[in-house]
């Protein structure tokens, strides 16, 4: 008897490794989403090179936590390659999608008198950080 249970709790099947991928490309996604948040955060609010090696180090210490609590729920703390592609795989996918979204983001702001008169004028009412941001529109919280 005890064979068939150890038997039962050890065996995955295809199943379950496939929602342990799925979860894996989440994760990675999530990941790549949160230091997209970051770098935006950075073209809005100036910073000293050292604050941004703060944040950096913040950034990949908390992605290391949280990686690993997602392995260690995930496949019972076993690092299977199928996560680790998972993870790559995600952090890909994110990357093409806000690269996708920043095009459609440029073209209805370029379209914005096109598109202001279709929505009822939303387009014209964006702030003007929102259509073109640049050096002006930053705010300096640290100097050097």
């Amino acid at each position: 008897m005890r064979n068939k249970e150890n038997k039962v709790k050890c065996k995955m099947g295809i199943g379950k490794e496939l929602f342990i991928f799925l979860l894996a490309v989440l994760a990675g996604a999530i990941v790549r989403l949160a230091y997209r948040c970051i770098s935006c955060l950075r073209e809005v609010v100036h910073h000293a090179h050292w604050v941004i090696e703060l944040e950096d180090l913040i950034y990949w210490i908390g992605t290391a936590i949280f990686l690993f609590v997602q392995i260690y729920y995930t496949s019972s703390g076993s690092v299977r390659w199928y996560f680790v592609l998972g993870i790559g795989l995600g952090a890909s996918a994110m990357s093409v999608f806000l690269v996708a979204v920043r095009k459609w983001y440029r073209k209805i702001v370029l379209r914005g008198k096109f598109v202001g008169k279709l929505y009822g004028g939303i387009a014209d009412f964006l702030p003007k950080h929102l259509k073109n941001p640049g050096k002006k529109d930053r705010i300096k919280i640290i100097n050097r």
